[in-house]
């Protein structure tokens, strides 16, 4: 996992985790929009086009945001994006998926078994974490 740092500082923790035979990544976002892309971009840079790539922008971005940064990263072939955007409403979630396509991941949107039936009734995701 790489937390929500700079170019720079996300550079130095992946060059440490890949001589530990790390091939996958969650790249931790959401508390600076503005800068999320190229940090995802560094990780690409460092770990390769044939590395997996999951983000996290544990609810940080708004629909428009997320829409902005997934196509931005189309090329980066994301495995997922977890949870980017805020919590309990399925149907801003199932808007997201239509629009991008990137995979979309339910994480804090899932806490009972209502929400766990809204996500597909409303095809809001493509993978829930409960």
């Amino acid at each position: 996992m790489v937390s929500a740092r700079n170019v720079a500082g996300t550079k130095i923790m992946l060059h440490h985790q890949l001589k530990l035979g790390v091939d996958c990544v969650k790249d931790k976002l959401g508390l600076d929009p503005a800068t999320d892309t190229s940090i995802v971009w560094a990780v690409y840079e460092v770990c390769g086009p044939y590395f997996s790539i999951t983000i996290d922008a544990n609810c940080g971005w708004t629909i428009q945001q997320t829409c902005y940064h997934l196509h931005k990263l189309a090329d980066v072939k994301l495995l997922l994006a977890e949870q980017p955007n805020k919590a309990g409403d399925p149907v801003a979630l199932a808007e997201l998926r239509r629009r991008t396509i990137s995979p979309i991941m339910a994480d804090q949107s899932v806490f009972n078994l209502q929400n766990a039936w809204h996500l597909p009734y409303y095809r809001a995701a493509d993978i829930t974490s409960a």
